[in-house]
């Protein structure tokens, strides 16, 4: 009974409180320090990548690779970034070892913030979302008919708002275009 009126009491004198964590509040009663950092809290913290995943105490954010091994055409995909975060600008460079032959292809880069590519080479850009997020390219006439045991570099040059944040991959995927026809 004693906690529930301590409670009460505590929960009356903090009516006006919109936010329990903010310092610049003035409560009459109790003030708790802030929760841990989880990995299910919904916010960017605890060292993660992106909210909640990522990062040396979270699961990662996504599973590599994206396609099922049966419907893969390649049989080995390389992703090497470098980013200049003070520059806000952005390098990739794939390799891509084909494993079955195509006679069209595309390659979708997803992120978490913004990229604008600017240079791309190998492939042209077939399409982008609103939120330059997600990108995809097809072949250039040179790349278009890939064959087994074939080696495909492509390359990404491009820029990003340089807020002190890197821009993260969130997946990437090589496809037969149009996609084979289900079984």
């Amino acid at each position: 009974k004693q906690w529930y009126q301590r409670r009460v009491a505590i929960t009356a004198g903090m009516k006006d409180i919109t936010n329990a964590h903010d310092p610049k509040q003035i409560c009459t009663e109790e003030v708790r320090p802030p929760p841990e950092p989880t990995c299910d809290d919904e916010i960017k913290n605890n060292g993660e990548l992106m909210v909640d995943c990522g990062g040396p105490n979270c699961e990662a954010c996504y599973e590599e690779p994206t396609e099922p091994a049966d419907t893969r055409i390649y049989s080995d995909l390389q992703y090497d970034e470098k980013v200049m975060l003070e520059r806000g600008m952005m390098e990739v460079r794939s390799k891509i070892t084909i494993q079955k032959a195509a006679s069209d292809w595309r390659f979708t880069i997803f992120l978490d913030k913004p990229v604008t590519w600017r240079h791309f080479w190998n492939c042209k850009l077939i399409s982008k979302n609103e939120f330059s997020t997600i990108w995809t390219f097809g072949p250039m006439p040179w790349t278009k008919k890939i064959k087994p045991g074939q080696k495909l570099s492509l390359g990404f040059n491009g820029n990003f708002e340089a807020d002190g944040e890197r821009p993260i991959t969130v997946t990437k995927s090589f496809r037969q275009y149009p996609p084979p026809a289900e079984e």
